[in-house]
């Protein structure tokens, strides 16, 4: 999986989410983000 900024998730979850209503790969955006934002490293 490719690494994404935070601000690159949340653009990518409201494409998903509200334009093409793929909420599996939605769901997978928002846990990768949410992973990479409590890690230790920050990645």
């Amino acid at each position: 999986m490719a690494t994404r900024t935070a601000r690159k998730a949340v653009e990518q979850y409201n494409l998903v989410v509200w334009n093409e209503r793929n909420l599996a790969l939605a769901e997978e955006l928002f846990a990768d983000n949410v992973i990479r934002s409590h890690s230790p490293r920050g990645w």
